[in-house]
């Protein structure tokens, strides 16, 4: 049975106090670290305390080197988005496979996180170490809204680069 905490902001006070916050930076077995966790999980309330108590903003997970600002966008997480740019987290910030999160928001289909990162400057047309861009990846997985926005960005054309040319 799962349980949730309804204060998490009195759990992470606890934990801090009986000397847990020692381990905010340590990997968990799944090779996450409490930020990485909450980060994936949306825990807002979690995050806040655990960035003021010195958690790393570039701490990644070992397997996909994700780092939370890639969790984010990945999953929508729009209000932690924020708290995590407005914390100096870094933008450009690459997993394993050179995944930016302009692209995790892209693939997802989430509006919101691309706006917000488009308008703090993301590079719309980025590419992974696969090549696909943003728009290719919003356009591979049907995100029509996200088509729309990248296109109404002034996403410049390259011969070679589209859909339709690009196999």
């Amino acid at each position: 049975m799962e349980h949730q905490c309804e204060s998490p902001g009195i759990l992470i006070d606890h934990l801090f106090k009986s000397h847990a916050a020692k381990s905010i930076t340590k990997s968990t077995n799944d090779l996450f670290t409490t930020l990485l966790w909450a980060t994936l999980y949306g825990h807002y309330a979690v995050i806040k305390p655990l960035l003021d108590a010195g958690a790393d903003l570039e701490a990644r997970g070992e397997e996909s080197g994700q780092s939370p600002l890639i969790l984010a966008p990945k999953y929508g997480h729009v209000e932690i988005m924020k708290l995590l740019l407005n914390g100096g987290a870094n933008m450009e910030s690459r997993d394993h496979f050179g995944g930016l999160p302009l692209m995790w928001a892209a693939e997802n289909g989430h509006v919101e996180v691309m706006e917000l990162l488009l308008n703090r400057g993301a590079d719309i047309e980025s590419q992974a170490d696969n090549r696909k861009s943003p728009l290719m990846r919003a356009a591979g997985n049907g995100h029509v809204e996200v088509v729309e926005l990248i296109l109404d960005k002034g996403l410049i054309w390259k011969l070679g680069m589209t859909m339709v040319i690009r196999h």
